[in-house]
């Protein structure tokens, strides 16, 4: 009898699991990172989203990553704002500068832009600094726990394209879990995780170097 129950637990929680896996967002606008940048230099911010499966349109560009329901089949995770993740990024990126009394603003590139091409929409833009940051992996997957992996590189060019410094990071972590509320927990743990990252990409002192 109480291996039935046990059993019947166990369906049950798959079943809820398999429910709460549809239809998940993440938060990524509105989570600027903090930077120790101290600069005059006016900056046009370029976000590239290379990863491959969003540049051969397999996911749409506001895909963030992977929930996984009772038995493990996934379901896209997309971000709150409904807008690609580079756009997001890309606001928080000129709302960082913003914060530092930093004249900025966002150029938009499609997915898969070459780093030539976004280097000539950098320059374009009439700033003194272009920040061309490259999306080459961003993903979290959630079952019980969440992992997140990521590859992100900094580069920054000054007005006339040169480029002044290139700093890359890269992670695969796990930021924990719930058995009762695995999305909930995903959607807790996933903006800290990204305000990080972002921190120590731009916050790199050949990167603050380059930009001052």
């Amino acid at each position: 009898m109480g291996t039935i129950s046990s059993k019947l637990r166990l369906l049950l929680l798959l079943l809820g699991l398999s429910g709460c896996a549809i239809g998940n967002h993440q938060q990524y606008a509105g989570v600027a990172p903090d930077l120790t940048l101290k600069a005059t230099h006016s900056v046009a911010v370029v976000v590239i989203d290379s990863r491959p499966y969003v540049v051969s349109g397999d996911k749409d560009p506001d895909f963030v990553g992977l929930q996984r329901a009772g038995f493990g089949n996934p379901f896209d995770v997309t971000t709150v704002s409904h807008k690609p993740l580079a756009s997001d990024i890309a606001d928080d990126i000129v709302t960082a500068l913003k914060n530092r009394n930093i004249q900025s603003a966002a150029v938009v590139v499609k997915p898969g832009t070459s780093a030539s091409d976004a280097l000539k929409a950098a320059t374009a833009a009439g700033k003194d600094r272009g920040l061309i940051v490259d999306l080459r992996e961003w993903k979290s997957d959630t079952y019980t726990n969440t992992a997140l992996k990521f590859d992100v590189q900094a580069t920054v060019c000054d007005a006339g394209g040169k480029q002044l410094a290139t700093v890359a990071r890269q992670g695969d972590q796990d930021l924990g879990g719930s058995i009762m509320d695995p999305p909930g927990h995903a959607k807790e743990a996933v903006p800290p995780a990204f305000k990080q990252a972002m921190e120590s990409l731009l916050n790199a002192p050949e990167i603050v170097a380059a930009l001052q």
